[in-house]
């Protein structure tokens, strides 16, 4: 696992514990957890992070970006995803994960009643994000002149 994602979990583990516990928000069923992270593009990880208030898409730079706490929540970055869609992303951090951007899946999370629920909704959610869409067949009315040439030489005709 690479060490930002590691850092963004113990942060988050860190949130939960310190500020949030004790909020009507906090799903006592789920844990923190980093689902699906892989490479994107040259420079970023992009994976769903499971939280017990929330469950967002993340777009985390391979290297510690200071945060800009002016910012944070009112900077967007909007980027085409492998589906093809343009998906609009909200810039978060702090001081020691840094900036990462984010869109909200799922909040609160009170819909789980356990970890495991939060993980194929996760999963299910990233399969969107990161599947292309199937090729279209072209259909027309039109006769496919190399398919007609085809049939005439199988009818014998020259």
């Amino acid at each position: 696992m690479h060490d930002r994602i590691t850092n963004l979990i113990t942060r988050f583990t860190e949130i939960g514990e310190q500020q949030i516990k004790d909020l009507p928000i906090y799903n006592e069923n789920l844990t923190v957890e980093a689902i699906g992270f892989e490479q994107f593009e040259e420079n970023e990880l992009l994976g769903v992070l499971i939280t017990p208030w929330f469950l967002n898409l993340i777009l985390l730079s391979c290297e510690f970006k200071n945060w800009r706490p002016a910012q944070i929540g009112h900077e967007k970055l909007e980027r085409q995803l492998p589906s093809l869609e343009n998906y609009v992303f909200t810039l978060g951090g702090d001081e020691l994960i840094g900036e990462y951007y984010s869109i909200s899946l799922v909040s609160p999370v009170h819909c789980f009643s356990n970890q495991e629920q939060a993980r194929t909704v996760a999963l299910e959610h990233l399969q969107r994000f990161l599947t292309p869409p199937p090729k279209e067949i072209e259909e027309t009315n039109q006769p496919d002149p190399q398919r007609r040439r085809l049939l005439e030489l199988l009818r014998g005709k020259k």
